[in-house]
């Protein structure tokens, strides 16, 4: 409605203008009535347009106000979902965690007790190998690997990396 009033403003300036540069000696008192008759509608349509245009500003000024204040808020929601998205991906990896801890407290309880016996022998026996290992005998340090281990496989590879496989001495 704004756009339209000021069309029709501006053609009745280009009226006036144009009737302004025909004015002559002999038409300037019929150029002057007319210009006369067009200003009387013309300023007053002036002064309400330009109060009009005058809360349009306002009003203007405050979407502009409450656009930005959205924008702040959505930037606050951007933050807000990456924040939710981080702690739903870490609370995945959590439950993928539990799932495998409880795997492998199941496959723990799947072992048959007589197993599940021996192997809390060997770590304690293994300890007590390797911390008085200096102070054994070879014939001593054999006996005692003999307890803890069913074999041992070493592989030497062409580069000269070696390899040792260790076979705990578990009941099958």
């Amino acid at each position: 409605r704004l756009f339209k009033e000021a069309v029709r403003l501006n053609r009745q300036k280009d009226k006036i203008t144009r009737l302004l540069s025909e004015i002559t000696l002999l038409n300037a008192k019929k150029k002057s009535a007319e210009i006369e008759t067009i200003l009387t509608d013309y300023i007053p349509s002036v002064e309400k347009l330009m109060a009009r245009m005058k809360k349009a500003g306002s009003a203007v000024k405050e979407l502009n106000a409450e656009i930005a204040a959205l924008k702040q808020e959505v930037d606050g929601s951007k933050a807000s979902v990456q924040r939710q998205l981080e702690l739903a991906r870490k609370l995945q990896e959590f439950e993928a965690l539990q799932q495998t801890v409880q795997d492998l407290e199941d496959e723990i309880a799947a072992i048959p007790p007589e197993i599940r016996e021996k192997y809390n022998e060997l770590i304690p026996t293994t300890q007590h190998i390797l911390d008085s290992y200096d102070a054994l005998t070879v014939e001593e340090k054999n006996s005692l690997w003999k307890l803890v281990m069913r074999r041992a496989t070493i592989y030497r590879e062409p580069e000269g990396e070696v390899h040792i496989h260790i076979y705990p001495n578990l009941p099958r």
